[in-house]
């Protein structure tokens, strides 16, 4: 039975595949990279602030315990980024908080803001258009990591998706707001990572970081934004359909006007002055190094795997760890102890 529904599943993502394929003949993405850290704006004057009291090799660090502040620095950072917007996640649904996030993400847009989005293909299968008409979004540039409808006929990398392939996803989570702060780890975009759902929830954990830190992050978001393991959202349709885009947008707004669950987190951006004012003295200092899987053509060096058991060595009088997937293998286990 339980093969038959593997069969079944794969058989249904083949035939949903088939409906909505990335073409072969698309041009190739020119290559991009973060924007220099903002020269103004709000999040530029708190990283000056922060530099200004404890050097500009420190980074400001907090965690995000709770769904709540979770939810809102997210919107704070988008809300009052002024130069450049990257956002990279696993998971994004189509539900208010998915909504909520990428409305936010338009809005940033529309005052002039470079966004670049990146999400993984595993749940955006058959969304070929709507993924096309966001990538025409005036300042918005969109690539979906290893998307499963794709051919690859004029690429460096095989010619069709493979099982093998297809279990390689991304769980990178950031948001990089003006190159001076970011939201790192953690919650995906949807209603049960932020306390929302009314069936079940998650507990998770994020990091926001301020000054060099951000920096690191935006150095992940380029390593995977140029990498041939990402199509550009222009791959899924030669052309969108006049009015597509505007009857999209029209779907989302209303979507998030009828929805009863975001009563404490208003639709339109807001002024985070007062919070970013304060933000300062809640911020642990210190520095930090990135560590994350490299991709190659083909494969993907899984740096993970091998560097967080190395990083535990370091540890002289304790290692706390939150991780829903850390299994510590016996050489851990007796580095511990």
């Amino acid at each position: 039975m339980k093969l038959f529904k593997v069969f079944l599943l794969l058989t249904l993502l083949i035939y949903t595949a088939s409906c909505a394929t990335v073409r072969e003949d698309y041009p190739e993405p020119e290559p991009g990279y973060a924007s220099a850290p903002g020269a103004s704006g709000p999040l530029a004057d708190l990283e000056s602030t922060f530099g200004a009291r404890h050097g500009s090799k420190k980074s400001g660090f907090m965690l995000l315990e709770n769904n709540q502040e979770a939810l809102t620095w997210r919107l704070a950072l988008i809300d009052e980024a002024r130069h450049s917007l990257d956002v990279q996640y696993f998971l994004w649904y189509a539900d208010d908080i998915g909504d909520l996030i990428l409305r936010r993400c338009l809005d940033a847009a529309n005052r002039g803001v470079r966004v670049r989005l990146i999400a993984d293909g595993l749940i955006l299968i058959g969304e070929g258009k709507t993924i096309a008409a966001l990538d025409t979004y005036p300042n918005v540039d969109v690539r979906i990591f290893n998307p499963f409808e794709q051919k690859r006929a004029n690429r460096s990398l095989k010619n069709y998706q493979t099982l093998e392939r297809f279990n390689y996803r991304m769980h990178n989570k950031l948001i990089v707001a003006d190159n001076h702060a970011t939201i790192m780890g953690g919650r995906n975009l949807g209603n049960e990572y932020f306390g929302l759902n009314q069936t079940y929830n998650f507990l998770d954990l994020d990091v926001l970081g301020l000054g060099p830190a951000a920096r690191q992050m935006s150095d992940i978001f380029d390593h995977f934004w140029n990498s041939k393991w990402v199509v550009p959202g222009y791959a899924y349709a030669g052309e969108v359909p006049e009015g597509y885009l505007q009857k999209q947008e029209q779907a989302l707004n209303e979507s998030l006007k009828a929805s009863k669950v975001l009563v404490d987190f208003p639709v339109e951006p807001q002024n985070w002055a007062d919070q970013l004012k304060s933000l300062p003295a809640k911020l642990k200092i210190g520095t930090s190094r990135r560590v994350y899987d490299i991709l190659e053509d083909e494969t993907i060096d899984q740096r993970m795997a091998t560097e967080l058991p190395e990083f535990s060595k370091t540890a002289r009088k304790e290692l706390l760890i939150a991780n829903a997937y850390l299994i510590p293998d016996d050489s851990m286990l007796e580095e511990a102890a």
